[in-house]
């Protein structure tokens, strides 16, 4: 990942053939392929490998978290004005209260 937070062709392939290798084909088989002959054997459904659509999202989501991580290196904490949210200070504490 470099400053762009876009998925290449080269990578998706790439992450592919890795998830294929990982459920234990080879990379002659497509996603679709290696779901249908694990789906033919015995396997339990929850260990199937994931659709080439779900996969590609998951990957998706990978890019938003690796892209919120990359800038999250200074640590700062959001802290929202409260009074924004219906509360008003009462001596030393805030409290609930009707603004």
């Amino acid at each position: 990942m470099g400053e762009e937070f876009v998925l290449t062709e080269l990578q998706r392939s790439t992450y592919t053939n890795f998830a294929i290798n990982l459920y234990g084909g080879n990379n002659k088989q497509t996603p679709h392929d290696l779901r249908c002959t694990k789906a033919k054997s015995t396997v339990h459904p929850r260990l199937l490998p994931p659709t080439e659509d779900s996969f590609t999202l998951h990957l998706l989501r990978c890019v938003v978290q690796l892209s919120i991580l990359q800038y999250a290196t200074p640590p700062q904490h959001y802290r929202p004005v409260l009074s924004d949210f219906g509360y008003e200070w009462t001596g030393l504490r805030q409290v609930l209260g009707q603004s």
